[in-house]
């Protein structure tokens, strides 16, 4: 899916990818860690910046000070887990910035994906399939057809069931 004013990094004419900046949006999920693989092995191969973000979904995005404490402590508790989830060796070929934000998760996802000029979003989706979130408007929906930029949504793979 494709936007008028989408930015794209593949150059039209020469067809050479200039890819800088990896967006992945991390809910600490299997899926959302299938999404973080690919955007690592990208960030190798383009040597491109790697930026993490989680975001807290809190109806008001009230400075930290204003979180009731057990709010604060899960803000914290997120951050740590971020930074945990990147294996060292990503920190030879990447520069990487994390950040956990609070509000809707399509919304925080978008705005920062704007900031930074991202030339990639790399995002799980999960639960009842695909199409019941796109049919309802799940945020994976709505950053895939609001994005500035191009989306790799990435869903493991249903095993296979042996009938007996």
């Amino acid at each position: 899916m494709t936007h008028p004013n989408e930015r794209e990094w593949v150059g039209k004419t020469t067809g050479e990818i200039d890819l800088n900046r990896i967006l992945v949006a991390l809910d600490f999920s299997l899926d959302s860690e299938l999404a973080f693989s690919y955007a690592t092995l990208l960030a190798q191969e383009y040597q491109a910046e790697l930026h993490l973000i989680h975001v807290m979904p809190y109806s008001s995005k009230d400075a930290l000070k204003s979180m009731p404490p057990g709010e604060a402590d899960a803000f914290h508790e997120a951050a740590e887990r971020l930074q945990q989830s990147v294996p060292p060796e990503v920190f030879l070929w990447s520069k990487v910035y994390q950040v956990v934000r609070s509000g809707q998760p399509y919304r925080e996802i978008l705005m920062y994906a704007q900031d930074k000029e991202v030339d990639l979003i790399c995002m799980g989706v999960h639960g009842a399939g695909f199409a019941m979130h796109a049919l309802f408007g799940s945020n994976s929906d709505r950053v895939l057809r609001q994005s500035p930029c191009p989306v790799l949504i990435a869903r493991p793979l249903k095993p296979n069931v042996v009938e007996k």
